[in-house]
Formats: structure tokens, sequence, C-alpha cells
């Protein structure tokens, strides 16, 4: 009876443990999904990051995350700027901090992006899957001067960073 009690109780703590842990199956379903809403943001913490430098002045013009949750096994990328993200009244090219952040999973080539609405200065993109096997790194554009030309048009200068894989 004993033994029989023991096997029970080894049986439940590991179909337990099991229900603890989240499948790849599982995880891939958290594809897309905000990292907020699915509380994976419960157990992130940032694992790669790289900034964005002034050429000239070597003032910070950026920030830029790649996230990973240990709970969801799901990355997603950050992007914070040095300024608010503005737009021109009638004009569609966008000002100085205004920037697009992208989340990509090296194994499939998938892809999740954000832009930082105007008036903020930072989005985070949706999740994917970064379990056993698979890679994914953050990368952005970064507006970083916005002029009107001689000619009348109006130009914009991007800057192009991204982290190391994890």
């Amino acid at each position: 009876m004993k033994r029989r009690l023991t096997m029970a109780a080894a049986v439940l703590l590991f179909t337990g443990g099991l229900a603890a842990t989240v499948s790849p199956a599982q995880a891939l379903s958290y594809d897309g999904s905000d990292p907020a809403a699915m509380n994976c943001d419960d157990t992130a913490s940032r694992k790669k990051s790289n900034v964005l430098l002034d050429e000239v002045s070597g003032r910070q013009l950026a920030s830029l995350y790649l996230v990973y949750s240990t709970g969801c096994n799901t990355a997603w990328s950050r992007l914070y700027t040095w300024r608010n993200c503005g737009f021109n009244p009638g004009i569609e090219w966008p000002q100085d901090g205004c920037g697009t952040a992208y989340v990509n999973r090296t194994t499939d080539g998938r892809e999740y992006k954000c832009e930082i609405p105007d008036g903020d200065t930072g989005c985070w993109t949706p999740q994917l899957y970064d379990g056993a096997g698979y890679l994914a790194y953050a990368d952005a554009f970064v507006v970083t001067g916005a002029f009107q030309g001689s000619n009348g048009l109006y130009y914009d200068s991007h800057r192009y960073f991204k982290t190391d894989s994890f």
C-alpha cells in the first residue's frame, strides 16, 4: 500500500509539473499576441540590447531590447527613443523620434513589428515563440532627422540598428 501511495504521489507530482510547463505547440500559439495581455511580461527580462548614438555628439538617440519570457518561452522587442514621435501637420513624413521595431525569428523568418505612435517615445512588438531550437533578434529603424530640401520636398534620415540573437 505504501508503494502505491508513493507511486501515486510521484505521478501527481510529475503530471502537475507538466501542466506548469509550456509546450512548444502551446508557445507557438502565442505568436502575434501581446506579451502583457498573455501575462508573459511577468517572467520577462531583457536578454539583448543595443543603443543608437548620434554620430556627431555621441548622444543616445534610441534603445532597443530583445525581451524574453521564461514562463512563456517567447521573445519580443522594445524600442525607446529620446523624444516624442511627432508628425508635421499636412506632411506625411515623421519628425525625429519616430521609429519602427521588429522582432524576427531566424528559424522560419516570422517577424512582427510595432511603430511608435504619435506623441509617444516607445513601443513593443507582439511576441513570438523563442524556446528550444529557435533564435530571435530585434532590429529597428529610427528617424534621426527630418527637413525640407531646397526643392520643397521633405526628407527624413533613418538609422538602422539591431541586437544579437538569443
